[in-house]
């Protein structure tokens, strides 16, 4: 039988101190309150929502190469991502570091807590999905602003992310060096996603069949 995974979770919390001189969620600690906790709650509940109303549609309606590009990067993100989860287990700040007490909210914070208690063994830390979904959606849509009117949103997805990246520190859930891994992913995700369907495009142009190619 497999044993359990040797967490990362100091060696993290160390590069946090390396840089910050703190780690955030301990710092933020000292700031907190509960009216602020809801605040961060709700959009750090959101992300799945915000997630959802990007991606869903495009599923069943979206056509052409700016549809693709989307769905592609989302795809590298969940790739990349839980291959990383794999090398880097971690249970973040909330489960791993001391706190002089617990996280105090109200109806916000207790949704976004039960959501998290339900969802397993809690070792998807590095790199933040959360940061990595919400900003590269911010990035595309800033890219493709003129093209359709939900990319005109581009600056409410990245005050979204904003919000959510605080939160994620806030909250406990992440250390800060996960967030610089998300933001990179969402940078390295969009060259991706329009790499490969350039690549797609050119396989097409040779009589192949090209990814998406029901979304045509």
């Amino acid at each position: 039988a497999c044993g359990e995974p040797e967490l990362l979770d100091q060696s993290l919390a160390s590069i946090d101190r390396a840089i910050f001189g703190v780690v955030p969620a301990q710092y933020f600690e000292t700031i907190a309150t509960p009216g602020l906790t809801e605040w961060l709650s709700f959009f750090y509940y959101i992300h799945f929502f915000v997630f959802a109303i990007t991606v869903i549609p495009s599923l069943f309606w979206g056509r052409g190469r700016r549809v693709q590009e989307l769905l592609s990067m989302i795809l590298w993100q969940i790739c990349i991502g839980h291959l990383i989860y794999l090398l880097v287990p971690g249970k973040g700040p909330y489960h791993a570091l001391e706190f002089a007490g617990e996280v105090e909210g109200g109806m916000w914070w207790s949704l976004v807590k039960r959501t998290s208690d339900s969802l397993g063994p809690q070792l998807d830390i590095f790199p933040s999905l959360h940061t990595a979904y919400t900003f590269s959606v911010g990035l595309f849509c800033l890219r493709h602003r003129g093209a359709h009117p939900l990319y005109r949103l581009w600056p409410l997805f990245f005050f979204l992310s904003v919000n959510i990246i605080v939160a994620t520190l806030y909250l406990r859930w992440h250390y800060s060096v996960d967030v610089f891994a998300g933001i990179l992913l969402a940078l390295l995700s969009l060259k991706l996603g329009a790499w490969v369907i350039g690549i797609s495009e050119e396989r097409r142009q040779g009589g192949a069949q090209g990814a998406f190619e029901a979304m045509e």
